[in-house]
């Protein structure tokens, strides 16, 4: 399309509320700007106040109060084209030099979404969903979101502005945002057709164009952590969709200043795909930046950021279709100027600006990093909310504060309860980064608090020893795990032997093997039940060095098959009262010498 050709006088007009205002409201000058990913913005001078009855009368009026609607219109003569729509969010008033002004600043009410910190959570969608979720709930913005592929299954804003969750994901996503007329657009940068075109020597005012080598990559690789498959995951990528303007192109440039790439690494999780995403987009904004500058031309409405914009006349390196990232328009004393940038800084939204919640949330200097304690006190705290006293070593000896105890599970009356001792070096961390909220991460060993097991390459041992030398250990190599008193009273289940031994310090051990369970006792061993007590086996053999003693109130025993009962040197049977013997068949009765009373 041709460039613009203006002739005749420059009409400007202001509507507030849908409505032009009169020609008693004299505009001084306008400034204009819509960039890409940034909130469009306009500023307007009113000439107004009167020194000599002390009145600013247009300030007065409840037309330019901040939250009005605003349009601004320019063109030529009688035609006029829509330059601005947004809302007043800030009306004040100078005095400089002898003039004196109202002065209006204006802004899309895409500025609506940059006001509120916000947190919120979201499962199972895309960033285009989330992205329209989070521009349309502001009333009077209007959303256009390009589709993105990757569905998150759970992705959470954390008190932050919807505008720069917007902003962070659509770039994640090779996106650009530009705000026109109270409407947000979240768009993939594309190379059209022209809007205009500018040419060297017919209309153009100023000109400035830069290629930048240092700024092209030929690859770039992103990386994260496989959880399932425990190894680095990755995802390289060496090209991006977007036409170049001029002769140099954006690989040859990057071959040249010889850049290995760019490596991208996110200590998390990150699907391969949404790696691939993530270095898209850095790949994309790289090439968009090959090429930038400002051009400035006589006024003309018709051209805004992501529309395209055609130069000629400048050479093999310059000429050609260019991408829109910024138009602004100057009116000042009845003269209208158009100024466009084009390409786009490779740096993203998220590195320019502190979008991140505020250290301590800003309620105090905040303390950064890990901090080294000194337990002082486990007991008697203030609070009753079970903290323990430590000095910070940086803060200097006399400071102690009460801090929490992180444990491996805690709960109302149940988890694992296990306190510190006095003197421990341990390592303190703080809530948001709050000095007044520490918490103890945990204990440190050093060359002086040595470790209770040996560290040997192999790592085999590992385990619990309290203060008194209570010691739960497990051994990897065999296969061990071992209670221990300081008395060496022990318990020891080994898989290796296939054994179970339980000793106490007087030498009384029990012992289970594969074929043998055995009791050892260095005195007496007794067996006492309530009820009753069977010992049931293949084979039961009973031997006692001196004597066998069984008594009971009555004892019957019983053979299936034969009954042998012998002495040695003597056996009798008595009874206080009847005896019997009897046989089914034939009792025999046989001895040297047979005596019946």
């Amino acid at each position: 399309m041709p460039g613009p050709k203006p002739s005749g006088l420059v009409n400007v007009k202001v509507l507030a509320g849908g409505s032009e205002l009169p020609g008693t409201f004299q505009v001084n000058r306008i400034q204009i700007t819509k960039t890409l990913n940034k909130v469009s913005s306009a500023t307007i001078h009113f000439l107004d106040g009167n020194p000599s009855i002390q009145k600013f009368e247009i300030s007065d009026k409840a037309d330019l109060e901040p939250g009005a609607e605003i349009e601004i219109k320019a063109g030529y003569d009688s035609d006029s084209e829509s330059l601005f729509k947004g809302i007043i969010i800030k009306h004040g008033i100078k005095v400089q030099s002898g003039s004196t002004f109202t002065i209006i600043e204006c802004k899309d009410k895409a500025v609506l979404m940059t006001i509120e910190n916000r947190s919120d959570i979201f499962e199972k969608k895309k960033d285009s969903e989330i992205m329209q979720t989070l521009i349309s709930r502001h009333s009077g913005v209007s959303a256009k979101v390009d589709a993105t592929d990757y569905q998150h299954p759970q992705i959470l804003q954390y008190n932050a502005t919807d505008w720069d969750f917007v902003m962070a994901r659509a770039e994640a996503n090779s996106k650009v945002v530009y705000t026109l007329d109270n409407k947000v657009g979240v768009v993939t940068p594309k190379v059209a057709s022209p809007k205009m075109t500018l040419e060297f020597g017919t209309n153009i005012i100023d000109f400035e164009a830069n290629i930048n080598a240092d700024t092209q990559l030929s690859k770039v690789k992103a990386i994260s952590w496989n959880i399932k498959s425990q190894e680095v995951a990755q995802k390289e990528v060496s090209s991006a969709d977007f036409e170049e303007t001029g002769s140099l192109k954006s690989a040859g440039l990057a071959g040249k200043v010889k850049t290995d790439g760019q490596l991208l690494s996110h200590p998390g999780a990150l699907d391969v795909g949404e790696l691939g995403d993530w270095g898209k987009a850095v790949m994309l904004r790289s090439k968009m930046g090959k090429l930038t500058g400002t051009v400035k031309a006589n006024g003309f409405a018709g051209i805004n950021p992501n529309d395209t914009l055609e130069l000629k006349g400048f050479g093999k390196k310059f000429n050609g279709k260019v991408y829109v990232a910024s138009v602004e328009h100057s009116i000042d004393a009845g003269k209208w100027f158009t100024s466009i940038k084009f390409g786009l800084n490779p740096e993203l939204h998220v590195r320019k600006f502190d979008i991140g919640s505020q250290q301590a949330s800003g309620l105090l200097p905040a303390v950064h990093g890990l901090q080294i304690g000194i337990v002082k006190k486990i007991h008697e705290d203030p609070d009753n909310q079970h903290r323990v006293q430590v000095s910070l070593v940086s803060f200097g000896s006399s400071t102690n504060v009460w801090a929490r105890r992180v444990f491996p599970d805690a709960g109302k009356e149940r988890g694992v309860y296990w306190m510190p001792e006095i003197g421990d070096e341990v390592v303190i961390g703080f809530m948001n980064d709050d000095a007044r909220y520490p918490i103890i991460i945990g204990n440190l060993h050093s060359s002086k608090n040595k470790p209770p097991y040996v560290t040997d390459a192999k790592n085999k041992e590992k385990g619990i020893v309290t203060r008194e030398k209570l010691k739960l250990t497990f051994n990897d190599e065999d296969k061990i795990t071992t209670w221990e008193t300081p008395a060496k009273q022990s318990i020891e289940i080994n898989d290796k032997e296939e054994s179970i031994v339980i000793k106490d310090k007087q030498g009384n051990t029990i012992t289970l093997k594969k074929d043998l369970i055995e009791l050892k006792g260095m005195g007496e061993i007794k067996i006492t039940a309530m009820k009753d007590v069977t010992i049931s086996g293949q084979n039961i053999k009973i031997d006692a060095k001196l004597n066998a003693d069984i008594g009971a109130t009555n004892i019957k025993n019983t053979a299936k098959a034969q009954f042998k009962a012998a002495g040695n040197a003597g056996a009798e049977i008595s009874s206080g009262a009847q005896t019997v013997v009897k046989g089914g068949a034939m009792v025999q009765i046989q001895g040297a010498l047979v005596k019946i009373n």
